[in-house]
């Protein structure tokens, strides 16, 4: 199969699923905000370090 067909194939592919899957990721968005302590731990599991438990923003410290 040629290289470039099937690339094109793929993003046909990757961007027909995020038109259908749009209106659920706007629904879902409009619901909850992005769960940062789950994000920072599962950030801190890939990188292998203990992860960061600071809720208060950096400019709110001063």
């Amino acid at each position: 199969m040629n290289p470039a067909k099937l690339v094109r194939r793929i993003h046909d592919i990757q961007n027909r699923l995020e038109t259908m899957a749009a209106p659920r990721t706007a629904r879902l968005a409009r619901r909850t905000g992005p769960d940062m302590a789950y994000l920072n731990k599962t950030l801190a599991g890939i990188a292998g370090v203990e992860p960061e438990y600071n809720e208060t923003p950096q400019a709110d410290k001063e």
